[in-house]
């Protein structure tokens, strides 16, 4: 399998601000982040301020290098398992 590339991400995450990266990374939740029907009673303060800011290329690197290496080793323990079953044959 072909894993996406830093530039393919990178450019989808600065181009397309409503993009959600856990979807991005993992398949899982909505593909866009939704913003509040009615915006009342925000704060007029960038979201960084509180700790919250989007993740920087290089942390989404190591978070897909640490899927990519949880997937090698799922898939050589149900290896093991198949072969302890008798369905490794």
């Amino acid at each position: 399998m072909k894993g996406i590339s830093k530039t393919v991400i990178n450019g989808l995450l600065l181009g397309h601000k409503n993009v959600n990266v856990h979807w991005l990374l993992t398949g899982e939740g909505e593909m866009f982040l939704r913003e509040p029907a009615a915006p009342v009673n925000r704060v007029a303060e960038d979201a960084a301020a509180y700790g919250k800011r989007p993740l920087l290329l290089g942390e989404v690197e190591g978070i897909l290098e640490a899927y990519k290496q949880e997937m090698e080793e799922l898939r050589a323990r149900v290896a093991r398992l198949e072969e302890e079953m008798g369905k490794g044959e």
